[in-house]
């Protein structure tokens, strides 16, 4: 008790406590939204692992966050939150059932409203959260019904599971895996239907599969991790 009420005002400006329906292994910021005088809105990409996967298939939420900005919640605001609730300042604004359980998400600084993410298998996939519907139940089996992905990056020749970045100069990715290989995409490949608006109806398009531009060869061991640089 006395950590919340006495370290927590200390050492932050805003702390809260929201609870999901099911765990996540992966959460990232997107861009700003809005700017007001003591609050700031941003998008951020939570995944969710659920179990089991054929009754409740992994999501990747789009959710919408108030965040107040530096020295505006006083004290008892920070100090009095609750770890069994949920924040009312963050918002699920869209739910997209995915083809996996996320193990990671990066965005595309280019195209804001697009995100990468890797999962259990060779494929990586790239959704436009801004034009991909909000994923709905089956009427008569109450289950729900799948989101297609916009771009299915293909290459790997194993599983991928965790090694991806994005580039800020340029709207590149970058993979690896348990092949031992490095993978390169370059997105402008399929920019324009990656950004085009989908059919009012419903989420009907096709997923385009895009080959790795570059596949290098070299290293001894699974690829854990990598970074452009710069940028």
């Amino acid at each position: 008790r006395a950590w919340k009420t006495q370290l927590v005002p200390l050492l932050y400006d805003w702390f809260s406590n929201h609870n999901l329906t099911w765990p996540s292994q992966a959460c990232r910021w997107g861009p700003q939204l809005e700017d007001h005088t003591f609050r700031t809105k941003y998008r951020m990409y939570i995944s969710e692992q659920t179990n089991p996967a054929d009754v409740e298939p992994p999501k990747l939420l789009v959710v919408d966050v108030d965040l107040v900005k530096p020295r505006v919640a006083s004290t008892e605001a920070i100090a009095t939150w609750n770890e069994l609730s949920r924040c009312p300042y963050i918002k699920e604004a869209k739910t997209i059932v995915h083809p996996g359980e996320v193990n990671k998400i990066r965005e595309v600084s280019q195209h804001p409203e697009v995100v990468v993410t890797h999962t259990d298998a060779p494929e990586l996939y790239v959704w436009n959260t801004a034009t991909q519907a909000n994923a709905t139940r089956d009427k008569d089996t109450k289950k729900w019904l799948p989101n297609s992905a916009d771009v299915k990056l293909v290459g790997h020749e194993k599983d991928a599971l965790f090694p991806l970045a994005t580039c800020n100069a340029a709207p590149l990715v970058a993979s690896g895996g348990t092949d031992k290989l490095l993978l390169l995409w370059d997105l402008r490949d399929v920019e324009d239907g990656l950004l085009a608006k989908r059919d009012k109806q419903g989420d009907s398009r096709n997923t385009t599969e895009l080959q790795s531009r570059q596949k290098l060869r070299g290293h001894k061991k699974t690829v854990e991790d990598l970074v452009f640089q710069p940028g």
